[in-house]
């Protein structure tokens, strides 16, 4: 194990206390990520014309 799986094991243990007590679903989450790169697209698109 090296300290790169270390800081990922730390950070894992972080998220995890950290989202809990979210009441939040995968979907939500999903469809958050979908409306973000929808967005992130369209400027990239508009970037590159």
């Amino acid at each position: 194990m090296n300290l790169d799986d270390l800081q990922d094991l730390t950070d894992l243990f972080e998220y995890k206390e950290i989202t809990k007590n979210s009441k939040t679903s995968q979907k939500d989450v999903d469809d958050l990520v979908k409306t973000i790169k929808k967005g992130r697209w369209e400027k990239t698109k508009q970037q590159l014309d």
